[in-house]
C-alpha cells in the first residue's frame, strides 16, 4: 500500500449542502483537478456539544493528474463553512506517495481518493454545509513544484521528503522520456482529416524522398523520427495537370482527407 501522510486535516466531517473543489490562481493552471463527492455511506460521531451520536455523509477527496509530469507530493488546504458561507474550521491534507522504499509518481491521468477524516460542527453544534479544497502545493518526480505554498511546514514536509527519496543523477529517468513521448504524440494525433496543410505544419515539417504536392511525408517538429503519410485535396486548383499528372503545387488551404498513425523511421534526406 502506498503509504500517505494525512495531517491536520481540520478536526470534522461535514453535512454537506453543496460540495465545492478549486484551485489556486498561479501563472499556470493547476496540475491537479479535484473534487469532493459523497461515497454513499453515513459516518458517526459524538457531539460534544450534546455527547449525543450525529450521523452525516461520509465524503471522498478525488485527485486526479491534469499535467503531463508525474507527482509525488501534495498539500492541500480545506475549509469548512455554514450555510452562510462563513468559515467554521479550516485544514489541510499532505500526501507523499512512496512505495517500497522508492518515490511512486502520480503518471497524467491516474487518479486516487482519500476519506475526508474531519467532524466540523460550527458553534451551535450544527454540521458544516460546504466543504472548498484548494490545491496549495504540488512536487513533481524531477523536483519541479507548482503552487504558492501558504502552508510553509507541509512545503517543507514535501520538499523533504523528496529529497530523501529522489533518485540519484546516475538512475535513468524513464519516467521523463515517456511523458515526453507522450506529449509528442499528443500533438501528432491531434492533427486530423479535414484539417488543412496550415494546420498540420504547425506541427509537422516537410521530410526529403518521394512526394507530389497532394502527397508527402511529414516528421514531427519534436522529433524528426516521428512520421506521418498525408493525402490531401487540392482547394482553388485542379489536383492533375492537362497531362493527367498529379500536381506538383501546394497551398496552406489543401485540405487533409488521410492521414497515417505515427511511426518510427530514421530521417531521409534528398
Amino acid at each position: 500500500m502506498y503509504r500517505r501522510a494525512l495531517l491536520g486535516i481540520a478536526s470534522a466531517l461535514l453535512l454537506p449542502i453543496s460540495l465545492q473543489a478549486q484551485s489556486e490562481s498561479t501563472s499556470s493552471p493547476s496540475p491537479l483537478e479535484v473534487t469532493v463527492t459523497r461515497t454513499g455511506q453515513q459516518k458517526q460521531f459524538v457531539s460534544p456539544f450534546t455527547n449525543q451520536s450525529i450521523s452525516v455523509p461520509e465524503l471522498s477527496i478525488n485527485i486526479r493528474n491534469v499535467s503531463q509530469k508525474c507527482v509525488v507530493g501534495i498539500s492541500l488546504r480545506t475549509e469548512d463553512k455554514d450555510s452562510e458561507g462563513k468559515a467554521m474550521a479550516t485544514g489541510g491534507a499532505t500526501v507523499f506517495r512512496q512505495h517500497n522504499g522508492k518515490v511512486s509518481c502520480l503518471e497524467p491521468g491516474q487518479a486516487f481518493s482519500e476519506l475526508d477524516r474531519t467532524n466540523s460542527l460550527d458553534e451551535y453544534g450544527n454540521p458544516s454545509s460546504k466543504k472548498d479544497v484548494t490545491v496549495d502545493f504540488v512536487v513533481f518526480s524531477d523536483g519541479s513544484t507548482w503552487g504558492p505554498g501558504n502552508d510553509s511546514e507541509q512545503k517543507g514536509y514535501l520538499r523533504g521528503k523528496f529529497d530523501a527519496f529522489k533518485p540519484t543523477s546516475q538512475e535513468p529517468r524513464v519516467e521523463k522520456h515517456q511523458v515526453w513521448v507522450g506529449h509528442a504524440l499528443e500533438k501528432m494525433e491531434a492533427i486530423k482529416p479535414g484539417m488543412t496543410r496550415n494546420d498540420l505544419l504547425k506541427v509537422f515539417r516537410t521530410e526529403g524522398g518521394l512526394s507530389t504536392g497532394l502527397h508527402r511525408t511529414f516528421v514531427s517538429r519534436d522529433c524528426t523520427f516521428f512520421k506521418v503519410d498525408v493525402e490531401f485535396e487540392a482547394v482553388g486548383r485542379q489536383s492533375r495537370d492537362n497531362d493527367g499528372r498529379v500536381t506538383l503545387e501546394e497551398d496552406a488551404q489543401d485540405v487533409i482527407v488521410k492521414i497515417s498513425r505515427p511511426y518510427l523511421q530514421f530521417s531521409i534526406a534528398d
